[in-house]
């Protein structure tokens, strides 16, 4: 339905608040709303108040009837015949434990007060399972605040271009009372970000510490993010008795893809092309070039950001690249 500025998930979420508000408003006998009314404390225009009402009276399931609710023709008002309780569902079959965790999440992420009505449908006899509160607080993933999502961002920028990872880290349970001793400057090169019920953390290799460390987003401070050398890749990748680096050859039919990442350690190999970047290359005789493999998801990922104008034969980094196309496109299918 129209909302004022809302759309996607957000409008949703939205339109279920407000059904909510009135369905609630009409959980006692008798209760009733204008349309008017409604429109007027919810600030809706007359066409999205129809549509609530609309909503709201378009939920009976042939003979079954969630809601004692009757209308006029024109919809210009709701009311209730019966109050709202327990006992309108007893032909309902009772809810599983997925539909009662389901139930509970969804209340718990649009914040329904502990004593309303609605709260009735998780107990018998419309459900008698029990869902921890560890268990919804686990699902329901709080608000970011604007300086967390700044500093997952620059987290972000940083692992897709594999740059080296410049913070202040803070203590929480320090046995130093002076300020300077309550963090320290860690150096990483990070891997990825991931969310549990503790919070954001971000998962990388600790340049200083040679070892991989997990970092909570909340206790990084003043952000930086700078090139990584060639010496700290191998570092973080390789068994510290490796000397010899797995390399893979790259074809390159465009001049721009040379700079358009920075490709650690690349070595033309061969270049038949005119030194006028400018000209197109010709697809039989592309830029030959070789670059560092430390079998991570990196150079598959820039590859796939080439969009077909780099590409390799190295029977390896297909099999990688072809694996992360379709990780990325079943993110993409169950979003």
């Amino acid at each position: 339905m129209p909302t004022n500025s809302n759309s996607g998930r957000d409008g949703q979420v939205s339109v279920a608040r407000k059904l909510l508000v009135l369905i609630e408003a009409l959980s006692a006998e008798g209760a009733y709303i204008d349309k008017k009314e409604v429109a007027r404390r919810l600030g809706l225009s007359d066409t999205e108040a129809h549509l609530l009402f609309y909503l709201l009276l378009s939920t009976d399931r042939g003979e079954w009837r969630p809601f004692p609710f009757v209308s006029d023709c024109s919809l210009s008002y709701i009311a209730a015949q019966a109050s709202l309780n327990p006992s309108l569902f007893d032909l309902r079959p009772a809810l599983t434990y997925s539909e009662t965790l389901s139930l509970a999440v969804v209340f718990r992420a649009l914040k329904i007060p502990a004593d309303s009505p609605l709260q009735r449908l998780l107990s018998p006899p419309v459900s008698s399972h029990v869902v921890s509160e560890k268990l919804i607080a686990r699902v329901v993933q709080p608000e970011v605040s604007d300086t967390e999502q700044a500093r997952l961002f620059i987290c972000a920028k940083a692992i897709a271009a594999q740059q080296k990872l410049l913070f202040s880290y803070r203590h929480t349970n320090s046995p130093y009372k002076n300020k300077e001793h309550l963090s320290d400057e860690r150096s990483v090169l990070p891997f990825e970000v991931v969310w549990d019920v503790s919070g954001w953390k971000l998962e990388a290799f600790d340049l200083k510490k040679h070892d991989a460390r997990t970092f909570f987003i909340h206790r990084m401070e003043d952000l930086k993010t700078t090139s990584l050398d060639f010496e700290e890749l191998k570092q973080t990748y390789l068994p510290a008795e490796t000397t010899d680096v797995p390399r893979a050859t790259l074809f390159f039919d465009d001049k721009k893809y040379l700079s358009l990442f920075g490709w650690h350690d690349l070595q033309i190999v061969q270049d038949n092309t005119d030194d006028d970047s400018s000209k197109p290359i010709d697809p039989s005789k592309p830029i030959v070039a070789s670059v560092p493999f430390f079998k991570n998801d990196w150079l598959p990922r820039h590859i796939l950001a080439c969009h077909g104008h780099v590409w390799t034969d190295d029977p390896a980094l297909i099999n990688d690249i072809q694996n992360l196309a379709q990780k990325l496109l079943r993110k993409s299918d169950n979003r």
